[in-house]
């Protein structure tokens, strides 16, 4: 069996008919994106932003002010995206597994479906 060796996929090329937004939106995150694809070749851990607030850096009560907001969601319907394009109504009644505690939620049926 020979060595382990890394496989790093290469970047995806921007097609040259792309509009300039798209290739600018590449280029400003293209080390994030290069630091992504490193990853996936290594398969090891990534993640683009901290995992926890760390109060040395946003200050104290963070943690605790991010604990607040997210329990203020749970079991409520989430309305900031009640005005979208073909929003017809709700749907779901969803549980999830995850968390300290069972969570349900509702989300906006669109009349495509979706």
């Amino acid at each position: 069996m020979s060595a382990t060796t890394t496989y790093a996929p290469a970047p995806h090329p921007v097609p040259d008919t792309a509009p300039s937004a798209a290739k600018a939106l590449v280029e400003t995150h293209r080390e994030a994106l290069e630091a992504a694809l490193q990853a996936v070749g290594d398969r090891s851990y990534h993640s683009r932003y901290p995992e926890s607030p760390s109060p040395r850096v946003y200050g104290e009560g963070a943690a605790a002010a991010g604990q607040q907001a997210f329990e203020a969601h749970l079991t409520r319907r989430f309305e900031a995206l009640a005005d979208q394009p073909a929003t017809d109504g709700w749907v779901g009644a969803e549980v999830s597994p995850f968390g300290p505690r069972r969570a349900s939620s509702t989300r906006t049926r669109t009349s495509t479906g979706c």
